[in-house]
């Protein structure tokens, strides 16, 4: 009689767990049913046909999207850029090579050793354009507190354009299609002493070699007789002064505070080419942050050449200019000349990713044969925006596209290798 009861009981709870797990597994399934519905594709051949031309205009961003997400991933995620910088280092960190990239002056790479003589950081760059367009840099800098508790910095520059472009001189000048060559060799030391945490005041002692020659096209500069320093050799001798304040939050992407430099300096001619002349130049840009790191900045300068002595003339390639990579991007490089130049620039900056800041700008500028010739008539202007890649250090790539009247748009790109 208990065996049989046993066997009941038992029986019940067999049958009674079978009905609550089958019961339980319905209900999960119909949950999971009605939460997370499948996909239905119940678009006819008539509607895709309609829905063609907006998925083609989506297309190209699309694609956009998914390239930056990439690039995402590749730069941060899996530390793309560390790694490639490791990669061409030493397991020390002072020796190392560092590829670099510019519109005007082409590609090549630099070369870094730091401290392997002493306490040293020596730089030398190559860059090639089209053949055999060059640019080398060489610096050997000894840093701060190394000579009378300021800095001591020797660089050297070679530069070799055999069609640098001339348009004439003044703020009219027509774009015209004319080149000279221009070989320059540039030697300067540098010392700098810090006055404080946001000033700092230097000396510059310079010598230039610059060689100009006939260009390409047929109305190259050399055939006439308007352009001072026309197939000349010059020598100068140059020495100047020069006052920094820095007091913006970051070096590689600003948000507040001001940047300015004053510079002063004079050129003497060594062989009586009656070329020398006083140098000034001042700049400020001041960074004002909206609201989370969206940044409006104004910057302005003036740069100008003024004769010496009465016989003393002012060469035509070291005139001031505007035009190129920094001062009216839309217009092509030194595009005008004369003996004095400003300008303005109006940024607003805003993050894109990380370390990744879109830029717009608006920029006006134009160039003066006299300081009384100076007015607000007749200034170019140019706009644009693009895509700044910076460190704490600075921007380590930048891609910027530029409009003015003479060019639709004029596409430019610098990958600095001091990353």
């Amino acid at each position: 009689m208990k065996q049989t009861l046993l066997i009941k009981f038992l029986a019940l709870i067999l049958t009674f767990g079978i009905c609550n797990f089958a019961f339980s597994q319905s209900a999960e399934n119909d949950s999971t049913e009605t939460s997370f519905p499948e996909k239905v594709k119940n678009r006819s051949t008539f509607e895709s046909i309609l829905a063609f031309p907006g998925k083609a205009i989506y297309f190209p961003f699309d694609v956009s999207f998914k390239i930056l997400e990439q690039s995402y991933h590749y730069l941060f995620d899996l530390r793309a850029i560390e790694r490639f910088k490791e990669f061409l280092t030493t397991e020390d960190g002072r020796i190392g090579i560092r590829p670099t990239a510019n519109s005007l002056n082409g590609y090549g790479a630099r070369l870094f050793l730091y401290n392997v003589l002493g306490k040293t950081k020596i730089n030398a760059t190559t860059q090639f354009g089209e053949f055999p367009k060059a640019n080398s840099t060489f610096e050997i800098a000894f840093p701060k507190d190394s000579f009378l508790n300021g800095s001591l910095t020797f660089f050297n520059e070679y530069n070799y354009r055999p069609n640098a472009n001339f348009f004439g001189i003044g703020n009219r000048t027509n774009h015209a299609d004319s080149t000279f060559l221009e070989e320059q060799f540039k030697s300067t030391l540098i010392y700098k002493f810090d006055l404080s945490k946001n000033f700092s005041v230097g000396l510059d002692f310079g010598y230039d070699l610059i060689e100009i020659g006939k260009g390409e096209t047929p109305n190259t500069p050399q055939i006439s007789r308007h352009y001072t320093g026309v197939g000349e050799r010059a020598h100068f001798l140059e020495t100047a002064s020069f006052l920094k304040a820095n007091f913006t939050d970051n070096s590689g992407s600003p948000n507040a505070g001001n940047n300015s430099l004053l510079r002063f300096g004079y050129n003497q001619s060594v062989d009586d080419d009656k070329f020398s002349n006083l140098l000034f130049a001042f700049t400020t840009e001041q960074f004002l942050e909206i609201y989370h790191k969206r940044t409006i900045s104004l910057k302005l300068g003036t740069d100008w050449r003024i004769k010496a002595g009465a016989g003393d003339e002012i060469a035509f390639y070291n005139l001031a200019f505007v035009g190129g990579n920094e001062i009216l991007r839309g217009f092509d490089n030194k595009r005008f000349r004369d003996r004095g130049n400003a300008f303005g620039i109006f940024t607003y900056k805003f993050p894109v990713w990380k370390v990744i800041d879109g830029v717009i700008f608006y920029e006006r500028g134009r160039v003066f044969k006299n300081v009384d010739d100076f007015s607000f008539n007749n200034w170019k202007e140019s706009f644009g925006g693009g895509l700044n890649f910076w460190t704490e250090n600075g921007v380590v790539f930048q891609l910027t596209a530029s409009h003015s009247r003479e060019n639709s748009f004029l596409f430019a790109f610098n990958f600095n290798a001091g990353i």
